[in-house]
């Protein structure tokens, strides 16, 4: 993370100090920092590294000793991010200051935290993260030195990943339940969660573009994924098993025996209806209404199975969990 920061350093030195009366009431002058002793800064920019902090070139120096550092500069350090809720995710990032002690002057670094002011309004900028909190805290190592560490909190905009990300997904899962009120003998059942996946997959390459690659734990975008491809998976089996039953249904047919009058000699024949007897075709004809309407009720059912489990896991996935929650 690199943020801009405001950074005022204050330190006393009485060898530099004089009467100002002595001097047509000057009070400040304005020295180089070359010049004058300099206190030593490191920032702590990651969990083992840090770096040298410079400070302005020109310093003010007061008639009593004080010297003051005052610089607007970026910096830049390392931020562990949790993913855990992304998009919606906050991160909370830190670095720190503390000072060189060589054991000459006894001295100790000192900070503000309770005077920190932040105009959110003036120093945010409309892009993907909203800075939300900044505060700082003290703490002292082994060796008795003081650190300071300040936290900035970031809020992600999570607006275009939903628009872009999470919207779409839970369209594709509504969409695929679907699939069971699709008559079967029109035959585009297949058609239609082939249409489904394909459009699926090329949505995989984007998501694998805006989605980050270094996780530690598992996002709850990843789960409804996860969720929308084995939706998409028990859809297709069990419309498949629903086509093998429409296409495994037996076609009705009448053994007779045809007479031939020249020879007075039977010969047997197959014929497919429609046939001559009414009862057989009017038995043929309720098979087949009772086979399509028993395909319907297993359609109907499919479709309130799978509209179910898929607004029930969408409603725990939404509301149960911490993910939409800040």
């Amino acid at each position: 993370m690199t943020i801009i920061a405001h950074v005022q350093t204050e330190w006393n030195q009485t060898d530099l100090s004089w009467n100002k009366t002595d001097y047509d009431n000057m009070d400040a002058v304005l020295l180089e920092s070359s010049a004058i002793w300099t206190p030593t800064i490191y920032v702590i920019v990651g969990s083992k590294e840090s770096i040298t902090f410079q400070l302005n070139d020109n310093l003010i120096v007061t008639s009593n000793g004080n010297v003051k550092s005052m610089i607007q500069t970026y910096i830049t350090f390392r931020c562990q991010i949790d993913f855990n809720k992304y998009p919606f995710d906050t991160q909370t990032c830190s670095f720190g200051f503390y000072k060189e002690d060589l054991h000459i002057f006894n001295s100790d670094l000192k900070a503000n935290c309770d005077r920190i002011i932040v105009p959110f309004d003036n120093y945010t900028i409309k892009g993907e993260w909203q800075l939300t909190d900044f505060y700082c805290h003290m703490s002292r190592d082994l060796n008795n030195a003081t650190h300071f560490r300040y936290w900035v909190v970031a809020q992600r905009r999570s607006v275009y990943y939903v628009i872009t990300v999470v919207f779409p997904m839970v369209l594709t899962s509504v969409m695929i339940p679907l699939v069971f009120l699709i008559p079967t003998k029109t035959g585009e059942k297949i058609s239609y969660l082939v249409t489904m996946f394909t459009s699926t997959a090329i949505f995989l390459s984007y998501i694998s573009t805006v989605m980050p690659r270094s996780l530690t734990n598992l996002p709850y975008l990843s789960l409804l994924l996860v969720e929308v491809l084995c939706e998409g998976l028990c859809a297709v089996l069990a419309t498949l098993w629903v086509v093998n039953k429409y296409n495994l249904h037996p076609v009705d047919i009448k053994r007779t025996t045809q007479i031939h009058p020249s020879t007075g000699v039977g010969t047997d024949q197959k014929e497919t209806h429609p046939v001559d007897s009414l009862d057989i075709s009017n038995v043929s004809r309720d098979s087949n209404i009772e086979h399509w309407s028993r395909l319907q009720r297993t359609d109907r059912f499919l479709f309130i199975v799978f509209a179910s489990v898929q607004f029930l896991y969408l409603l725990f996935l939404f509301t149960a969990t911490e993910w939409i929650l800040h």
